[in-house]
């Protein structure tokens, strides 16, 4: 059932790592460094149908415990005002 119907979760956060290698040039030696580059993609959706996209170098460990506060008060506040409420 879930293959043929996926279902997005509001509940949480996905997050996609994304790693890349950047080869630099070095002026005082022979060798080449290499620089191994990570970010990371949070997606939130909510069931009204919007998408919050934030793109980071922080780790989850380190970032969702921030943001998930900040994000629940964003979307209270944007229910009031489509509510009409100040």
């Amino acid at each position: 059932m879930l293959k043929l119907r996926p279902v997005i979760r509001y509940d949480g956060f996905y997050v996609c790592k994304m790693m890349y290698r950047r080869s630099c040039l070095s002026e005082t030696s022979m060798n080449h460094p290499v620089h191994e580059v990570v970010s990371y993609k949070y997606l939130k959706f909510t069931p009204e149908g919007q998408c919050i996209s934030i793109y980071t170098n922080s780790t989850p460990k380190k970032f969702l415990p921030k943001i998930k506060h900040q994000i629940q008060l964003f979307l209270e506040k944007k229910q009031n005002q489509a509510e009409g409420n100040p």
